[in-house]
């Protein structure tokens, strides 16, 4: 066989490789624009499904009276549909929404909580004022309990960080609502600054403006501030924290680096102190409002003041 004839021959068996190469891609490029169609399909009739529900919804609450009677374990109460509707998402909007929360027949729609502090949630709701002055720690606890119940975001704080005999190293701003490390280590080599809320209370929640590493002591301190040291550094010695950083636990009673949570705390997130004397005297905390878990029992030394250690310039943290 000739040179020329070897070439074209080989040439052939290019093209027709080529060629099989080709169609086989044609039809993977069908199979492939199949299965999207058929994934759009899908997507398109969740839409269709998603939207005439929301529809519904819609017209549930629009076809529901405006003024509400509601018997709170047994106990009556008046208010407006706007009122409860307050905030989007709540336990008020699921119930009016479903169009199958229906009053009994003496006109009331029946929730079964304890009524005891419902009248002030519903002021609150009237109001954006909520007033706890008069209430102790396990009301208070009982009082946001409701408020998780019926999905309701707490209210604003009535407390700031403590401003008097600030350290050198933190500044506040807005209205003492944010602290920030401006000055000390910047390496989490060492703690510098800690910060005090400025009373007493049995649960806070921060925003982490600025992680800086995670070189943030977040928890409690005893009122009496026994051991307290306005340098940081009171892991061991006052108070009970959680170190952003590890995930694990310090407290005045003996824990050193105990494990707690795996959970990654990211610039944004929320995390939330909580002290429930319901739970035996308990810790426990809540990222973005997802339990943690508890984290000290058998909590002692009452009241409990907020407090932060800090150890990296840069850290930030805001009252929510």
């Amino acid at each position: 066989m000739s040179d020329t004839n070897q070439r074209i021959e080989n040439v052939e068996v290019s093209w027709q490789h080529l060629k099989k190469n080709m169609l086989s891609s044609f039809d993977d490029m069908q199979r492939l624009s199949s299965e999207i169609d058929e994934k759009l399909k899908v997507l398109s009739e969740q839409e269709e499904r998603f939207n005439l529900s929301k529809q519904k919804i819609l017209e549930n609450i629009a076809n529901a009276a405006e003024k509400i009677k509601l018997c709170v374990g047994g106990t009556m109460f008046m208010t407006t549909k706007t009122n409860l509707l307050k905030f989007e998402g709540s336990y008020f909007h699921a119930l009016l929404g479903s169009g199958k929360w229906l009053p009994d027949v003496d006109g009331a729609y029946f929730i079964d909580l304890n009524p005891e502090h419902f009248g002030r949630i519903l002021d609150y709701l009237r109001t954006n004022k909520l007033h706890v002055s008069d209430l102790d720690t396990y009301e208070l606890e009982r009082l946001y309990e409701i408020f998780d119940y019926l999905q309701f975001p707490y209210p604003e704080p009535r407390f700031a960080w403590k401003g008097t005999n600030l350290n050198e190293n933190l500044t506040l701003s807005n209205g003492d609502k944010t602290v920030r490390q401006t000055k000390g280590i910047n390496s989490g080599a060492g703690w510098t600054a800690c910060i005090l809320g400025e009373r007493a209370i049995n649960r806070y929640s921060v925003r982490i403006d600025s992680i800086s590493g995670g070189f943030m002591m977040v928890g409690f301190v005893p009122a009496s501030l026994r051991n307290y040291k306005a340098t940081g550094a009171n892991c061991t010695s006052c108070g009970w924290y959680l170190y952003l950083a590890k995930g694990v636990l310090y407290s005045q009673d003996g824990d050193n680096r105990r494990a707690y949570s795996t959970v990654q705390f990211e610039e944004g997130c929320t995390l939330s102190v909580i002290y429930s004397e319901a739970e035996g005297g308990s810790i426990r905390y809540e990222k973005d409002r997802m339990d943690l878990g508890i984290a000290f029992r058998n909590v002692g030394d009452l009241p409990l003041i907020p407090a932060v250690d800090f150890s990296c310039v840069g850290a930030q943290l805001t009252l929510v």
